[in-house]
Formats: C-alpha cells, structure tokens, sequence
C-alpha cells in the first residue's frame, strides 16, 4: 500500500509542489504520479527532465517500508487534488531499482553529465605566438597577423587586441 502526501506553495504566478510517497509494504513498488495541472515543469539535470519524467508523468521506485520524494513547478493555480497516483506495480527483484531506465538518448545525455570544459581547460594565449581569437584560432611566430574584425599581435606568447572597439 502506498500513501502519497502532497504540498503546494504558490509565489509569483509559479506554484511548486513537493510531493512524498511512502510504501508501507513489503515490496518495493514502482509508483506513477500524475500531476492534474499542466504544464509542468519537472526538475532539469543537465538541460533534460531528471530521471523518472516522461512527459508530464513521474515514475519512482520506492523501497519496502521507505519513501521517496519528487518535486516540481507549474504556472497553473493549483487544484484540489493537484498530484495523484496513476499506477503501483511491484519491482521486480531481480531487475533492481533502475529497471525503468533504458538506454534511451536523454538517459544517455543525463547520465554523461555537463559537455563544458573547464574554464581553466581552454587556452586563452599559450607560448610561442599561438593565440585563440573571439572567431577562431590564429597561430603567429612571433609576429603580427590580422584577424576578422581587427590585428592580433603576439610577442613571445602575449597577445594584444587592436581596433575591435
């Protein structure tokens, strides 16, 4: 049995609601919530709907006797009951918790986490006349080259921007 206790909080013409469900039993249950207002907006890890989400339903495995939260916003007032249990099923044991996860490609893009390089990853000026420039990469021996938009010049790898203003 699973019991679903919802709050809602509005402010700003956005309402959040927070959201908890305990399973009383002895199996772990796979539990669907669907929320009552549209749209939604679910939680976002790395620019995709985290884990669970598919389209404006979630999915949660909650373990015997534990519970599980989920979150989310909605620019719609809310209504009475503004979150409900679509669907129980029991886990299947010898699948594990994150039996619901198929390799689809947003599953793919979560799990490889942010694709920006570190800051101090990308060379702004190196050593030996080789200078990044705001359209493109231009490398000098030492010397003065002309770029898009103006005259790089680079003198034993510090580089000098002129006529971009």
């Amino acid at each position: 049995m699973v019991e679903l206790d919802v709050e809602t909080e509005r402010r700003d013409c956005v309402t959040f609601v927070a959201a908890t469900v305990h399973n009383d039993g002895h199996t772990a249950r796979r539990v669907t919530l669907e929320p009552a207002c549209r749209p939604v907006w679910p939680p976002r890890r790395q620019g995709v709907p985290a884990t669970g989400w598919d389209g404006d339903a979630v999915t949660l495995t909650v373990p015997a006797g534990r519970t599980a939260g989920v979150g989310f916003a909605t620019p719609a007032a809310p209504d009475e009951p503004v979150l409900t249990v679509a669907a129980v099923g029991v886990v299947d044991g010898t699948r594990g918790e994150n039996a619901e996860m198929d390799p689809a490609p947003e599953h793919v893009v979560r799990a490889l986490g942010d694709p920006t390089p570190p800051a101090d990853a990308v060379p702004v000026a190196a050593e030996n006349g080789t200078v990044a420039a705001e359209n493109g990469t231009v490398t000098a021996e030492n010397g003065t080259v002309t770029a898009e938009n103006g005259t790089v010049t680079a003198e034993n790898g510090a580089a000098a921007e002129e006529g971009r203003r």
